[in-house]
């Protein structure tokens, strides 16, 4: 009879048993820091349609965007949400049509995080993509989630078909902006 087998064979069940709790305590750390936090995404992911770089122009040092509404079938229809993607832009770009003459485009990066934003529609809000989902108003304001900021809120006309973006302004006076009227929009980098 070979007693080192009997010897042997708890002690490397302990390891291994001890080797799995180790690593399942670093999985449920790394998991309950994400929910915490909400960056369950490791990097910007857009949660809308990208608008195609013909349907759309950036002018002025990146100062304006004009978009050609009829190249742009996501804007279409009331309800709509495309995402402009840009690297001349500091942000990437939400733009939504909440009402037949209306449109919003703002800063597509949540205040929390900076990860993607949707357009939910029938909520008549912006949602993170991360697993904390702050929400946010039309009028960039937050309205739930840990996002302790509001959203950048652009100045929009519409002429001839044509969306024109101002850039360097916030929407309109009133809306929940972390600019001063008329300053450029801060950040320099997408995150």
């Amino acid at each position: 009879m070979n007693t080192q087998r009997f010897v042997t064979e708890p002690v490397r069940r302990r390891r291994t048993a001890a080797g799995l709790a180790a690593v399942a305590m670093v999985a449920a750390a790394s998991l309950a820091s994400m929910i915490q936090t909400g960056c369950a995404a490791l990097r910007y992911t857009p949660q809308e349609a990208q608008v195609a770089p013909e349907a759309y122009t950036v002018t002025g040092d990146s100062l304006s965007v004009t978009v050609a509404l009829a190249r742009v079938p996501e804007l279409a229809a009331v309800g709509g949400a495309a995402t402009i993607i840009d690297e001349r832009l500091s942000r990437h770009l939400l733009i939504t049509r909440p009402g037949t003459d209306e449109y919003v485009v703002v800063s597509s990066h949540c205040t929390h995080f900076g990860r993607a934003l949707s357009y939910e529609h029938d909520k008549r809000r912006f949602r993170c993509s991360s697993l904390s989902h702050s929400e946010f108003g039309l009028d960039g304001a937050v309205l739930g989630g840990p996002a302790e900021g509001p959203i950048m809120v652009y100045r929009t006309t519409v002429e001839n078909d044509t969306l024109c973006v101002d850039l360097t302004a916030c929407a309109a006076p009133g809306a929940a902006c972390p600019c001063p009227r008329g300053a450029a929009d801060a950040p320099s980098e997408i995150p």
